[in-house]
């Protein structure tokens, strides 16, 4: 949510970025021009907010939770899209720092539509057991490596 995520979400239907963004890693995460890799990435979680509203969190290790912190800086009170490659995720207004180097993903969601942004990031990145946040969200998560590269 905004108080603790530094965003206010603008949610919409997943789509592609802008066109200038084709070049993009299709496997990394991207906050604004912040690459965010598999070793970039501590734990990805579905949840839910306080209101009950699913969400999908991801949480980085130190090294990319400075970066983080450093991008928000940069981007702080314009609109910021978090993308998987050049695939749009979501777009929001960012209000103020992310310090403790956590994303999280909200607005009007499913929970189908949660699972498939975690599906997408756990193809694309290749997250290992230990990066999901439970032994059931990783058996939710099928991934093909072939059609994830």
């Amino acid at each position: 949510n905004a108080a603790n995520d530094g965003c206010a979400p603008d949610p919409g239907p997943v789509q592609p970025a802008a066109s200038d963004d084709s070049k993009r890693d299709a496997n990394a995460i991207y906050f604004g021009q912040l690459a965010l890799v598999r070793s970039d990435i501590a734990l990805l979680a579905q949840g839910f907010d306080h209101n009950g509203n699913p969400v999908l969190d991801i949480a980085l290790q130190p090294d990319a939770t400075k970066r983080l912190e450093a991008e928000t800086l940069r981007l702080l009170d314009t609109d910021v899209t978090i993308s998987l490659g050049s695939t749009t995720l979501i777009s929001a207004r960012l209000i103020e720092p992310i310090t403790e180097g956590k994303l999280r993903l909200s607005g009007r969601f499913s929970v189908t539509e949660v699972l498939a942004m975690a599906v997408q990031i756990n193809c694309a990145l290749n997250l290992s057991a230990e990066q999901l946040d439970s032994p059931t969200l990783a058996r939710k998560l099928p991934c093909d490596p072939d059609k994830a590269r």
